[in-house]
C-alpha cells in the first residue's frame, strides 16, 4: 500500500471516484472540487466518478439503518467495480454527525466495510485514499433529537475518522476545521445557509484551503515590469516574453502555469479568495488613467501611481475559460448520472458520444493558453466609472 506523503499527488492516468453525502451532492451541483483537481495537473490526463447521487442510508442515518444492505449499496458498488478507481474521495459524515454518540461505532462498521469494498473494486488492491471529515462548524451541526446527549459533536466524528484514517494509511483532512480557518483571511459571512449546508461561495473557498492541505502550492501568479521596461525578478507562475514598453503602451505575452481557480460571482464581480489568483506590477506609470486589457478583454483600469504598487487581478480570460471548464465538468457528471440512471444502463457509463466529447473538451480547457497583456492610457471616465470587466 503506498504510505502518506506530504503531497497527496495524482498521476497520469489515474482515475478518481468522489462518493460521500450532502458535501459530494454540493460538489455534483458546483463541480468546485474536480475542477481544482483537475486544475492542478493540466499536463495529466485524470478520469473523475461523482457517486455522491448515490444516496446510502447506512452512512446519512446509522441510527435506522445499521447495515448497508439494499438497492443503493448495490448500485454504488457495480458502479465503483466498473470504473476501477486508483484514487477514492471519500466524504461521509456530515449527515450522521447529528446522530448520537452510540451510532458512532454502526458508522465507522459501515465506513470500514465502505473501504474494504472500494479496494476490491479498484484497478488494484493499492487504492490511494482521500477521506475528509463532516463539512460543518462544530456549533452548525444540528440536533435532530432533543434527548439529552444526541449531538456527538463534529469533533467526536472527526477524532474517529482520523484514527480510521490512521490505520488505512489514508490522507485524512478534517473539513470542519478548515471551515474554523476562514475567518483568519477575514471572510466571516456568506459561508452557510439557514439550515447549516455551505453556500456556494463557502463550498469554493472550503475547496482553496482542502487543496493546501494536500499539499499543493496556491495556482496564483505574479508579474512586475520594471521602469526600464524589464520584467522583474521574482515573478512566478507565468512564462513571459515579447516585452514592449513606449511611453503609452505596455504589451507582453504570458502564460500561466495553472488557470486560477473559477470565482463566484455577485452582481458580476468575484467575489474574494483567500488570495488574488493574479498581481501585476507597472512601475514609474504617468498619473493618467491607465486600462490592462488581456487578449482584448478590458480587465481592469487604475490611476499610473497605483500600478505601482502592485494591482490583484481577479478575472479576465483565464478567469472565464476556468468557469467554462467548471461548467464542463458540471455538465458532464449530470450527463454521466442521467445515463447511469436509465433503466438497463450500462454500468461503466461515460461511453456515450456526448460524455466523451465533453471529457476532451475538460482536457483542451484545462490547459492554459498564451494571451497577450497590453497597458494604455484611457480617458479618466472609463476608470472613475468603474464598470465591471466587458468582454
Amino acid at each position: 500500500m503506498t504510505p502518506v506523503t506530504n503531497q497527496f499527488e495524482l498521476l497520469d492516468g489515474e482515475r478518481v471516484v468522489l462518493v460521500g453525502d450532502r458535501f459530494m451532492e454540493q460538489e455534483l451541483e458546483w463541480g468546485y472540487l474536480e475542477t481544482r483537481l483537475t486544475l492542478q495537473y493540466p499536463d495529466r490526463n485524470v478520469r473523475f466518478r461523482n457517486l455522491g447521487w448515490i444516496r446510502v442510508p447506512g452512512f446519512s442515518d446509522p441510527s435506522t439503518h445499521r447495515n448497508l444492505a439494499g438497492p443503493e449499496w448495490d448500485r454504488l458498488l457495480a458502479q465503483v467495480a466498473a470504473f476501477k478507481p486508483t484514487v477514492a474521495v471519500v466524504a461521509y459524515g456530515t449527515e450522521a454527525a447529528d446522530c448520537a454518540p452510540s451510532h458512532l461505532d454502526t458508522f465507522l462498521a459501515n465506513y470500514t466495510r465502505l473501504l474494504d469494498a472500494l479496494t476490491a473494486a479498484g484497478a488494484t488492491n493499492a487504492t490511494r485514499w482521500l477521506l475528509l471529515g463532516p463539512a460543518r462548524l462544530e456549533q452548525s451541526s444540528a440536533v435532530t433529537n432533543s434527548a439529552p446527549g444526541h449531538s456527538a459533536g463534529i469533533a467526536l466524528w472527526n477524532a474517529a475518522l482520523q484514527d480510521l484514517a490512521s490505520q488505512r494509511q489514508a490522507r485524512f483532512v478534517s473539513l470542519s476545521s478548515l471551515l474554523a480557518e476562514l475567518p483568519r483571511y477575514g471572510i466571516t459571512n456568506r459561508l452557510s445557509d439557514e439550515r447549516g449546508d455551505l453556500t456556494r461561495y463557502g463550498f469554493r473557498l472550503l475547496v482553496d484551503l482542502l487543496t493546501t492541505r494536500l499539499g499543493w502550492e496556491a495556482n496564483i501568479w505574479r508579474v512586475g515590469i520594471t521602469r526600464d521596461g524589464q520584467f522583474r525578478q521574482g515573478g512566478y507562475g507565468i512564462t513571459t516574453a515579447d516585452l514592449l514598453k513606449t511611453t503609452n503602451r505596455i504589451r507582453f505575452t504570458g502564460r500561466l502555469e495553472q488557470l486560477p481557480s473559477p470565482p463566484v460571482l455577485e452582481s458580476n464581480r468575484p467575489l474574494p479568495g483567500l488570495r488574488p489568483p493574479g498581481m501585476v506590477q507597472f512601475v514609474d506609470l504617468s498619473t493618467e488613467p491607465w486600462m490592462l486589457h488581456i487578449d482584448g478583454q478590458r480587465v481592469k483600469g487604475l490611476l499610473g501611481p497605483l500600478w505601482s504598487r502592485g494591482v490583484p487581478i481577479d478575472s479576465g480570460p483565464d478567469s472565464d475559460q476556468a468557469e467554462q471548464l467548471r461548467q464542463t465538468i458540471v455538465q458532464k457528471n449530470r450527463l454521466v448520472r442521467t445515463q447511469l440512471e436509465r433503466p438497463g444502463a450500462k454500468q461503466s457509463g461515460g461511453s456515450d458520444e456526448r460524455i466523451v466529447s465533453l471529457e476532451k473538451a475538460i482536457a483542451r480547457l484545462r490547459v492554459p493558453v498564451t494571451r497577450t497583456y497590453e497597458l494604455v492610457p484611457v480617458p479618466a471616465v472609463e476608470v472613475l466609472t468603474n464598470l465591471p470587466p466587458s468582454k
